[in-house]
């Protein structure tokens, strides 16, 4: 009968979709308030209303590009904890993953929401700007099997995520991921396309390394 402890795990990119949360945001005042006052913090960094990317008419097109997909998913991670804390809901640990690090970092207090939010969609931002189109592929199987497709394929391919002992997350090229996703499918291996344009935990987003290093020595120059 003791109050079991409570573990939240922030998710990344790749699982978002139009009109998630909508219902939440209709029917629950403490969520809609946190996505209003995130709304707000973004409004001087992203071009789009934070309601319209979740809930307007395109959503579906603009969650697939990082620069709307990114701040918005963290907004409502973080607004999905505030709701949750109002019910009486409180962490003993919370943990990121990848993208998710960020909402996880506002909800603990280690940065603040305008901070926070603001710093996602500046990297979101570059990532859209920087680097070149890709693709993630969600694939059924040991990492070990999934290593050797990818070998067998070669190019810009690498296992980006190990989600579970036979779930594997791979990220690369347009290209090279459509050659893998056939390859799967003769061999009858599950597999399902992330919602996502560009190939993220890949090599490929080595150009908003080399852009933030820029910016630093433009900064210390100035």
């Amino acid at each position: 009968q003791a109050r079991p402890s409570v573990f939240l795990l922030f998710a990344g990119q790749g699982s978002q979709h139009p009109g998630m949360s909508k219902s939440l945001f209709a029917t629950q005042p403490s969520f809609r308030r946190h996505i209003e006052y995130c709304e707000a913090a973004l409004e001087p960094v992203l071009p789009r209303r934070l309601t319209d990317i979740l809930y307007g008419p395109d959503s579906a097109e603009l969650l697939r590009e990082p620069r709307f997909a990114q701040p918005a998913i963290v907004a409502l991670e973080y607004a999905l904890h505030e709701l949750w804390r109002t019910w009486g809901v409180t962490p003993t640990v919370m943990l990121g993953h990848s993208l998710g690090e960020y909402a996880m970092a506002i909800a603990a207090g280690v940065l603040t929401p305008e901070d926070g939010l603001r710093l996602v969609a500046k990297r979101a931002e570059l990532v859209q700007q920087r680097c070149p189109d890709g693709r993630m592929l969600a694939v059924r199987g040991a990492l070990g099997a999934v290593r050797e497709w990818i070998e067998e394929i070669g190019g810009t391919l690498n296992a980006a995520a190990v989600n579970a002992p036979d779930a594997v997350v791979v990220s690369g090229s347009v290209a090279d991921i459509d050659r893998l996703a056939a390859a799967l499918g003769k061999r009858g291996v599950r597999h399902q396309a992330l919602e996502t344009t560009r190939a993220f935990h890949n090599a490929l987003l080595a150009p908003v390394v080399a852009a933030v290093i820029l910016s630093k020595g433009v900064e210390k120059n100035a």
